[in-house]
């Protein structure tokens, strides 16, 4: 899942973090100077694909999608912290599932 998301959006990974979260983060991407409304809904096509599409994101509670520019990357910034962080409840990604 990650190769497929950091084919379009900068060097991805995605990890869940505390049993409830799963958290996405992007390296470098190519649009990191784009509006943040820009930001906004490429934040949510890649937690949409997210939730579809890794293996351990049953029960999972949101989504953050923190994109990092290269010196917060190499500054070990957590997601968390990132400037350009969104996050996406399951409600607002589509019906939970079983």
């Amino acid at each position: 899942m990650s190769d497929a998301l950091s084919r379009d959006y900068g060097d991805c990974s995605a990890f869940v973090a505390e049993p409830r979260h799963l958290v996405v983060s992007c390296i470098n991407p190519p649009f990191a100077a784009r509006p943040r409304g820009e930001g906004i809904a490429t934040a949510r096509k890649v937690a949409a694909y997210a939730w579809d599409h890794h293996p351990k994101s049953k029960g999972v509670e949101d989504v953050t999608v923190a994109f990092l520019d290269r010196k917060e990357a190499d500054s070990f910034i957590q997601p968390r912290h990132a400037r350009a962080r969104y996050v996406f409840t399951a409600a607002e990604l589509g019906a939970a599932r079983p």
